[in-house]
């Protein structure tokens, strides 16, 4: 029997946390996020023929879940008005072959909450708006970003 050639292990999430103040919240369990342009629109010339395109404008959300625990820190670290104060969440990802790959979603803030407590370690759902630029290992999807 022949053995499939494999190029190592295929790791997980190295690291995620949500930096508030310079206080690390490392209970995050997954990190979602979406990004796009909206409005962008092909611009037609002579003959309908398209001849550029409107740049959109860029938008981006996100989502977490983090235990329990480490919420209910969170919640007391954001205070008050919690819906309304921003905070920064990275994460790192370890590559085969090719070292860590760094997320790092900027000034964030929750916009919806959800979740449950169960017997096992309890997760918080948190939905997020973001109002910079997400960039995966320093890239930035649009120019003017954060790179």
């Amino acid at each position: 029997m022949i053995f499939p050639q494999t190029t190592g292990f295929a790791y997980t999430l190295e690291s995620a946390h949500i930096d508030l103040n310079g206080r690390h919240f490392v209970g995050v369990q997954s990190i979602k996020w979406q990004e796009t342009m909206d409005g962008a629109e092909q611009v037609p010339g002579a003959a309908g023929i398209f001849i550029a395109e409107t740049r959109g404008t860029y938008k981006a959300t996100c989502e977490f879940e983090i235990l329990w625990s480490e919420y209910v820190t969170l919640m007391r670290g954001l205070g008050t008005g919690y819906m309304m104060r921003r905070f920064n969440i990275g994460a790192q990802v370890q590559v085969t072959g090719a070292g860590l790959s760094s997320l790092f979603i900027p000034s964030v803030r929750i916009v919806d909450v959800g979740g449950g407590l169960e017997a096992k370690a309890a997760v918080k759902s948190v939905k997020c708006s973001v109002m910079g630029v997400i960039t995966l290992d320093g890239i930035s999807p649009i120019f003017g970003g954060n790179s």
